[in-house]
């Protein structure tokens, strides 16, 4: 992930420095095309916990792990960034 949020930086400096406002529209598809691969990956590799069904009813939201919380703050990032 960290590698394509670099990568996504370093074009939209690139972009300024030649006096451009956005990215053109090819590689702004192709970053969020690997943004989403990266997410889905991420998402494969830490899946939701199942439920135990022996475990006694816990009121509230269930627990997640951080790298599961992460990936859930960068798809959230990722819807409100691109919807403006």
């Amino acid at each position: 992930m960290i590698e394509v949020l670099c990568d996504i930086k370093d074009a939209v400096d690139e972009s300024k420095n030649r006096g451009t406002t956005e990215l053109p529209e090819e590689l702004k598809i192709q970053f969020v095309k690997r943004y989403e691969e990266v997410l889905a990956a991420g998402f494969a590799a830490n899946p939701e916990q199942p439920e135990d069904e022996n475990a006694p009813v816990k009121r509230g939201r269930k627990k997640q792990s951080p790298p599961r919380n992460l990936l859930d703050r960068l798809k959230n990032f990722r819807r409100i960034r691109y919807a403006s």
